[in-house]
């Protein structure tokens, strides 16, 4: 299976690569997919402030163990993709707002249940 794919919203086009991986929570015979994104000649610094933001959440990829991002080098690195994610440049395509404007679509009015329980995942 070909798994390189080329992110063209990027400026610097860097490649997302999945790995077939061993499952770390299972009995080591589970393959999973693991995909990583290999950047060469731009600054990942921007990447991973993107990522200390989610350190809002570090108590839920802390207890799973998950390390989020490994610079390699000066403006190089590998940053491992969350599944079932989107990208910033694919989130930003759904509106001219912010994150606000993009998280109510998906969790529906301020005030509503939906809205409510998606803010107390984001801040508990």
């Amino acid at each position: 299976m070909d798994s390189g794919i080329p992110l063209q919203s990027a400026a610097k086009v860097p490649v997302m690569i999945t790995f077939n991986v061993v499952d770390r929570e299972g009995d080591g015979r589970n393959i999973v997919p693991q995909a990583c994104i290999f950047k060469v000649g731009d600054d990942c610094r921007q990447d991973v402030l993107a990522l200390q933001g989610i350190s809002l959440l570090r108590d839920k990829f802390g207890a799973a163990g998950i390390n989020l991002y490994l610079p390699t080098g000066p403006e190089r690195g590998i940053i491992e993709v969350v599944p079932n994610t989107r990208s910033r440049s694919q989130m930003g395509e759904t509106t001219d707002g912010g994150l606000y404007e993009i998280f109510q679509p998906d969790n529906g009015a301020v005030g509503t249940p939906t809205f409510e329980a998606a803010c107390k995942e984001l801040y508990p």
